[in-house]
């Protein structure tokens, strides 16, 4: 998932995962932004996941 520009947003209530079981990765950047009630980033140890947020331009 790439969340980028000014303006652009991924909004929800609930839960999060980037890489919970398997390969995932969450880019966010020039101005983006992630707002949810709870994320997790590769949390089961057959998961691998990556999120990388960029200063906006």
């Amino acid at each position: 998932m790439t969340v980028t520009g000014a303006g652009s947003a991924w909004n929800g209530s609930g839960s999060f995962f980037v890489g919970n079981e398997g390969t995932g990765t969450l880019t966010i950047s020039a101005g983006g932004a992630v707002s949810n009630g709870f994320g997790s980033v590769g949390e089961n140890v057959e998961g691998t996941g990556t999120a990388t947020a960029m200063p906006g331009a």
